[in-house]
């Protein structure tokens, strides 16, 4: 038996989430304590406060889970490897905050070339993209379909998706870190 899920198009999800883009929250564990795991104050030790080498072992070491929204957290993505790009974002951030440097979410949609969707998801059939979109609960179209729908014939040509992603704050500047592509 297979479950089945219509695809959201970005338009219709920025209705319901909002069209603010800019996130930003300061970490409260799950006892409401002030303060960061013990993991995440040692893994930006053992990266040296270095925003770079943060980013690589989040990009590096944490696997993507194509789903839409913040599902394990900063703790949960580490412990697990794993995490939707929400998570991942989530820990690069607490990470890179940990490490002494400003940081927040930025979300927004993302155009990716088929080039790209392959890249980031092994995928070039155009209904197995929609698909997975649609499963995961991404606000997406694929091939520019609107309203979005599963079901076509081809490759992937594009896609437009409901995304998040990073800044840090470094020398005066907001510098601009997507760990989860």
């Amino acid at each position: 038996r297979f479950e089945r899920g219509a695809l959201v198009s970005p338009s219709a999800a920025y209705v319901y989430y909002g069209t603010a883009t800019t996130r930003s929250s300061s970490f409260t564990g799950t006892t409401g304590l002030e303060g960061r795991p013990p993991e995440i104050v040692e893994q930006a030790r053992a990266l040296g406060n270095d925003v770079d080498l943060i980013y690589e072992y989040v990009r590096n070491h944490i696997d993507v889970e194509f789903a839409f929204g913040l599902r394990k957290g900063a703790l949960g993505a580490m412990i697990d490897r794993s995490g939707t790009p929400f998570d991942i974002n989530v820990l690069f951030v607490e990470l890179v905050r940990q490490a002494g440097y400003a940081a927040r979410y930025q979300i927004g949609h993302a155009t990716l070339t088929a080039a790209q969707i392959n890249e980031w998801t092994g995928l070039v059939n155009a209904d197995a993209a929609c698909r997975m979109l649609a499963y995961g609960g991404i606000p997406a179209s694929v091939n520019g379909t609107s309203p979005p729908t599963c079901g076509q014939a081809g490759s992937v040509t594009g896609a437009m998706l409901r995304h998040v992603w990073s800044q840090v704050y470094i020398n005066g500047t907001w510098y601009t870190f997507d760990p989860s592509f």
